[in-house]
C-alpha cells in the first residue's frame, strides 16, 4: 500500500521540478513547472488587484503619476509611425518624464529618399500646463475618442540645415485596439519571470517597475511641408501609448520591429495586417521578456515565444538583414525575415548613456510582404557601441 502512495508522489515531484517543453529554440524557456505555475499564480493575484490595469480613459489622454508613485522615471510616451512601401517613413514621439518636468521630442522621416530630423530631443516643459498632448513645436490630439481618430502636427524646424517644416497628419484606425493588461499571455509572462533567480529584492524591483501599454493599427495621411517642398503622404501606421516606470538604464537592450503587411495575412481564418514584436533584456527582472500581438480588423493575438535576442544585433548594430521566429498565441512558429533599407537614425536618453536606434525596413513575413521600423536599444554603459558609420 505505502508503495502505490509513495511511488505517484514521487513521480508528482519529479513532473514539478522538470521543464516544459519548449518550440525549438524560442524563449522564454522558463524555469521547473512549479515556478512557472507559482509565477502564474502571482500575476493573477497582481491582475485581480488592479495591478497594471488598462482603464480606456487613459488611453488617449496624459496619464499622471498614480498614487503612491514617485515621479522619479516616471514615463507617459505617445508614438506615431508610418511607413509606405515607396522607401518613406515617419517615426514622431513624446515622452513625458518625471511627472511632466520634461519631455523627450522625437521628429524623424524619409522623404523623397532625404531623412530629416529635429536638432533636440529634450524639452523643458512649463509646469502650468500639463493637460495637453504638445512639446517642442509637437502636438498630438484625439478629437474624436469614439472613433479613436488622431491629429499629428508639428510646427519647427528640421536637420539638416534647419529646414522649416510644417506638418498636418491625421491617424485612422483600422485594427482592433491591443491592451498589455488584456492580452498579454499570462503563461509567457510568467516563464520570463520563473527564469531569474528570486529573492526580496528581485520582488521589490519587479513591482516597482509595472508599465501599461495600448497600440493599434490604422493609416497616417496628410501633407507635410519642408521649405518649399509638399509632400502628400498615405501610410500604414501604428500608434503607441505607454505608461509607467521607465528607467532606460535599467535595460541592457531590446528589439522592437513594427510592421504593416501590404496585404492581410490568414490566420485561423481571419486577416491580420499589423505586427508588433519586442523582446527585451531587462537585467534584474527579465533576461528573455517577450510580449508583441499581430492584429486586424475583427482579432488580436499576442505573441507567446520568440526567438533568442543574443540571435540578432549583439554588436550593436541593427544587420543589414536578419531573421527571427516568433509564435502567436494558439498558432504554429512563424519566421519573419527583415532588411535594413536606410543607414538608422539614433536618439540618446538617460544622459546620453542608452541609444535608441531606428530604421527603415522591409519585412516578409511567411510569404507576405511589408514595411516598417526596426528599433534595437541598447545600453552603451554595458558595452554595447555602435560604430556611427554603420
Amino acid at each position: 500500500m505505502i508503495f502505490f502512495i509513495f511511488v505517484p508522489v514521487i513521480l508528482v515531484v519529479l513532473f514539478l521540478f522538470t521543464k516544459e517543453r519548449n518550440p525549438g529554440t524560442l524563449r522564454p524557456v522558463g524555469g521547473p513547472r512549479w515556478k512557472n505555475y507559482f509565477a502564474w499564480l502571482l500575476i493573477n493575484a497582481g491582475r485581480a488587484a488592479g495591478e497594471n490595469r488598462i482603464i480606456p480613459e487613459l488611453a488617449n489622454h496624459r496619464v499622471p503619476v498614480p498614487p503612491g508613485k514617485t515621479e522619479e522615471d516616471y514615463n507617459d510616451s505617445f508614438v506615431f509611425q508610418g511607413s509606405d512601401d515607396k522607401g518613406n517613413l515617419l517615426m514622431t514621439r513624446l515622452g513625458f518624464r518625471e511627472g511632466g518636468k520634461y519631455a523627450e521630442v522625437w521628429v524623424w522621416m524619409i522623404l523623397g529618399g532625404k531623412k530629416y530630423h529635429i536638432a533636440e530631443d529634450i524639452h523643458h516643459l512649463d509646469m502650468k500646463n500639463q493637460e495637453g498632448i504638445c512639446a517642442g513645436g509637437l502636438e498630438f490630439h484625439c478629437p474624436d475618442e469614439s472613433e479613436w481618430n488622431w491629429n499629428i502636427r508639428y510646427r519647427g524646424p528640421l536637420e539638416p540645415g534647419k529646414a522649416g517644416c510644417e506638418m498636418d497628419l491625421q491617424f485612422s484606425p483600422s485594427s482592433r485596439v491591443y491592451h498589455s493588461g488584456v492580452h498579454i499571455n499570462m503563461r509567457t509572462f510568467a516563464k520570463s519571470m520563473a527564469e531569474m533567480h528570486w529573492n526580496r529584492a528581485y520582488f521589490k524591483s519587479l513591482r516597482s517597475e509595472s508599465q501599461c501599454r495600448v497600440e493599434q493599427g490604422g493609416r497616417l495621411a496628410g501633407n507635410i511641408r519642408i521649405d518649399a517642398a509638399e509632400h502628400t503622404i498615405s501610410m500604414l501606421s501604428i500608434r503607441d501609448h505607454s505608461w509607467g516606470k521607465r528607467n532606460w538604464n535599467f535595460i541592457n537592450r531590446y528589439i522592437w520591429n513594427v510592421l504593416s503587411l501590404e496585404s492581410p495575412m490568414q490566420l485561423g481564418g481571419k486577416e491580420y495586417r499589423y505586427f508588433v514584436y519586442t523582446t527585451v533584456d531587462y537585467g534584474t527582472t527579465f533576461r528573455h521578456l517577450v510580449s508583441g500581438w499581430i492584429g486586424g480588423p475583427d482579432s488580436i493575438l499576442p505573441i507567446t515565444a520568440a526567438s533568442d535576442m543574443a540571435e540578432t544585433g549583439g554588436d550593436g548594430n541593427i544587420p543589414e538583414t536578419f531573421s527571427c521566429r516568433f509564435m502567436p498565441l494558439g498558432e504554429k512558429v512563424l519566421t519573419l525575415t527583415v532588411r535594413r533599407c536606410e543607414p538608422p537614425h539614433s536618439w540618446y536618453v538617460q544622459n546620453k548613456t542608452f541609444e535608441v536606434c531606428e530604421a527603415y525596413c522591409t519585412f516578409e513575413l511567411e510569404g507576405c510582404k511589408g514595411v516598417g521600423m526596426s528599433e534595437f536599444g541598447y545600453a552603451l554603459t554595458r558595452g554595447y557601441h555602435r560604430d556611427p558609420g554603420v
